[in-house]
Formats: C-alpha cells, structure tokens, sequence
C-alpha cells in the first residue's frame, strides 16, 4: 500500500534536522522541493497545506519560512516510524517461522520415511495437515 503525499512530507520534516524545514510562500516565486518524498512541487505544497490545517505542521516563531512539526505531529510521525519497525520485525519473524516449519517437516518426513504401512500413512497425513494449518496462518497474518 503506497503512502499518502501527506505522510511522505511528515516523515521527511521528522527525519530533518530538529524537525524543522525551509518552505517558500508562493509569493516568494522559490520552487523547493523535499529529497526524499518523489513528490512534485504541487504535490509537495498540499501536503504541507494540509499537514497545517490538521495542526502537524507549524511556522516557526521566528517569523521566517521555516516550518516545523508541532508536538501532535512529532507524535504522529514517531508513532508511524515504530509501527513501520514492528512491521519489518513482524515479517522478519515471519519467514524465520517458516524456515523453522520447513527444518521441522524435513526432519518428520525423514523419520516418516523410515517407518511403514499404516504408521508412514498417518504421520505423513499429520504432517501435511500441521504444514497447511501454519502456512495458512501465516499467509493470513502476512497477507491481512
């Protein structure tokens, strides 16, 4: 899921120096653009447009062009950055639960190999039952 143009330019101003930026009036006839959003100039100017009005974004006191997050809006952007965190960690964890099933149902099937008849049915059957059941709920949790 792409982010919205809002969000890209409130990370940016987070992850600025002191969580501040320079930002041009249309008067001033400066065209600025921010490195790290890929957004154009009038992409960019809505999004700062916008992060003013939802109170994210203020002017500095010091009365010139700078602009700089409002505590609400370092809040805001703090809380995306630890929950992009968790998002790496909760897919990190996910794929070494599958290498972990997949070590798991390597060794059952070794030992299922050596058995015979009825028993070699049944454990390979467990097997593949158990198999399903995690790979579903890990296709649902990475995938929902």
């Amino acid at each position: 899921m792409d982010e919205p143009d809002w969000a890209k330019v409130l990370q940016t101003v987070y992850n600025s120096k002191d969580g501040e930026i320079f930002w041009p009036l249309d008067e001033d006839g400066i065209e600025t653009t921010l490195d790290s959003t890929d957004l154009s100039q009038e992409e960019e100017d809505k999004a700062v447009k916008y992060l003013h009005e939802i109170d994210l974004l203020e002017k500095t006191t010091n009365g010139g062009r700078d602009r700089r997050l409002t505590k609400k809006g370092f809040e805001i952007a703090h809380e995306r950055e630890v929950q992009k965190r968790q998002e790496t960690n909760n897919r990190n964890i996910v794929a070494l639960t599958i290498a972990l099933v997949g070590t798991g149902l390597i060794q059952a099937l070794s030992s299922v190999y050596r058995l015979s008849g009825l028993e070699r049915i049944f454990l390979a059957a467990i097997s593949i039952v158990i198999l399903l059941v995690v790979g579903f709920g890990i296709y649902k949790y990475t995938f929902s």
